[in-house]
């Protein structure tokens, strides 16, 4: 940079080179230049790396948007596949149907209505059945553990034991009966047929002033259906009775033997000639003696089976003055007729049942099938959108009705569901309970369930919004 020289007076003299202190200055500027160069490289660096990241954090979102649709889309198609399979399974095969009866009985009618339905027909308890149909007492063990769409079309015990409307019987051997004046006639305790062995048997009084028309004894047949107990449902075929008269009447082997005539000419001369009208009355002795009948003991414990329907024969006699007296009640009936008749009423039970074809009866026991019924179908907008109602308040009777009060009992929004699917699949059977206008018998009204009483209260309420509910 610089030399010491020493001049003539013998001191020194430094003297600097300006070329080398300009290289040093700009050696500095090299390296001051360098650096923040390497500093902006680095920033540029840094920045092609977050791009990139952010890059490959995009193309990793793309690719998982993708791969979920895939698997949504994928699971749609296996969902569609699956359901169309299980229609094509449904299509393809067939309800069975385990019918137990005697040998000597002729099933034509049950089994001509069974043919047109395309049900498979078995009748040992071992196979697999859907539907089981027994024209014996009892013949179903209540302890057998039934598939949640197993239909039994017979309760496991004697539904009606007591009744209003039944004449005067009495149990032999057990009991005896002091009366002298009655005339009875001898009866086997399953009141089927007339024959007596040695087991118990029951004498039942005769009539004392029976209405005879031109010399002979009428007596009546109804059918009803009990699909339920609590709450009780009935249905009874429209106009479907059987009117039979008995000549010598007095002769107690020829009691109440069946000599059917045309109802409708019958039922025409009756309501004529005695100004009765036969349909109101049977309902109102059927509702009686079964509303009564419902709160004894045998009934509650049959009350949660919801997987039975029971088919009940009346049979009545008609006094002179024109009342109803119920002789027989069973909780079935032959199935030996080839009757038109008995086959509409066999195909009107397995319809309100459910039981008419095989997407019907895959939605007994399920709610899930929007095809047959709603929560629009059961809850009524227009009394649950005001107060209290709209805050929930189930305390309130006039808020039961609502959804949220529904939802807190779902074995009387099921039972709900059920009674609505039986009235759309009613067909010719009528409701004869619950009533669906206001019943003004305090004395049926008093013996109600809470369950029943619920059920009435729907009814009139399905009523009062559409007609044919009434």
């Amino acid at each position: 940079m610089g030399k010491s020289q020493r001049n003539s007076g013998g001191s020194m003299k430094t003297t600097f080179n300006l070329n080398n202190f300009s290289n040093v200055a700009f050696c500095t500027q090299n390296r001051k230049t360098a650096v923040k160069s390497k500093h902006e490289n680095t920033k540029k660096v840094q920045a092609v790396r977050v791009k990139r990241r952010i890059s490959d954090n995009v193309l990793i979102a793309i690719i998982s948007l993708i791969t979920l649709f895939v698997a949504i889309y994928t699971a749609y198609r296996y969902a569609l596949w699956h359901e169309q399979s299980q229609m094509n399974r449904k299509c393809n095969s067939k309800l069975r149907f385990l019918l137990i009866a005697s040998e000597s009985e002729n099933l034509t009618a049950i089994n001509h209505v069974l043919k047109q339905l395309d049900y498979e027909i078995v009748h040992d308890t071992r196979d697999h059945w859907d539907v089981q149909w027994t024209t014996a007492v009892d013949s179903f063990d209540r302890e057998t553990k039934l598939k949640p769409q197993q239909l039994v079309i017979h309760f496991q015990q004697a539904l009606v034991n007591n009744s209003l409307h039944y004449l005067p019987a009495f149990k032999f051997p057990e009991i005896k009966t002091d009366s002298k004046d009655g005339k009875f006639i001898i009866k086997n305790c399953l009141v089927n047929g007339t024959n007596v062995d040695n087991s118990s048997f029951v004498a039942q009084e005769l009539i004392k002033n029976p209405l005879i028309i031109d010399g002979n004894l009428v007596e009546i047949e109804a059918i009803s259906v009990v699909t339920s107990i609590n709450p009780l449902r009935i249905y009874r075929p429209r106009n479907e009775f059987r009117i039979a008269f008995t000549p010598n009447f007095d002769n107690l082997t020829k009691y109440f033997c069946l000599k059917s005539m045309k109802n409708e000419k019958i039922s025409e001369s009756l309501a004529k000639t005695y100004r009765i009208t036969l349909d109101d009355n049977i309902d109102e002795a059927i509702v009686a003696t079964l509303v009564k009948s419902i709160t004894n003991d045998r009934s509650k414990r049959l009350a949660n089976f919801h997987q039975s329907l029971q088919l009940m024969h009346f049979r009545f006699v008609v006094d002179s003055s024109y009342k109803l007296h119920i002789t027989d009640v069973k909780g079935f009936i032959e199935l030996d007729s080839i009757d038109e008749e008995y086959e509409r009423i066999i195909y009107g039970v397995l319809k309100i049942a459910g039981a008419g074809n095989i997407y019907e009866f895959s939605c007994r026991g399920s709610l899930e099938c929007p095809m047959l019924s709603t929560m629009k179908d059961i809850v009524s907008a227009n009394s649950c959108i005001n107060y209290p109602c709209n805050e929930s308040m189930c305390s309130t009777s006039e808020c039961e009705l609502c959804w949220p009060c529904l939802n807190q009992v779902p074995e009387s929004l099921n039972h709900l569901h059920r009674s609505f699917r039986e009235h759309m699949q009613r067909g010719k059977m009528r409701r004869i309970f619950p009533l669906a206008k206001h019943n003004d018998d305090r004395n049926i009204v008093n013996q109600l369930s809470p369950a029943n009483r619920l059920s009435m209260k729907w009814f009139q309420a399905k009523c009062e919004t559409d007609s044919t509910w009434c």
